[in-house]
């Protein structure tokens, strides 16, 4: 079978239909901070972080990358009910081991 060619989104219809849902938002918020917000609570610039969702031996996990400060974090659950809540935890609290990357350096604008 041949692979057919997408239909890639121009980038003013991402924008337009850029992720802002406010039942998300409410129920997941610190991961709807965590993938949005370009300012901390201080007003400092930040950059978004992002969420990789995959499976390993059948377990459901997920990679944290912290985009601003340059670390990540792995986190695993059962079901992905489980994993988005273990997320939603993960991403704040100060069990979470986060792994710095010093290969990586931050870039500059």
């Amino acid at each position: 079978m041949a692979i057919r060619k997408r239909q890639l989104a121009s980038a003013a219809v991402l924008a337009k239909n850029a992720w802002d849902d406010e039942g998300d938002k409410h129920d997941f918020p610190n991961l709807f901070s965590f993938l949005r917000d370009t300012k901390y609570d201080n007003g400092d610039a930040r950059t978004p972080g992002a969420v990789s969702i995959f499976t390993s031996q059948g377990v459901l996990k997920a990679c944290l990358n912290d985009k601003d400060q340059l670390a990540t974090a792995f986190v695993e659950a059962a079901t992905l009910h489980e994993l988005i809540e273990v997320i939603e935890r993960a991403i704040c609290d100060d069990c979470t081991e986060w792994r710095i990357n010093p290969n990586v350096k931050k870039p500059t604008f």
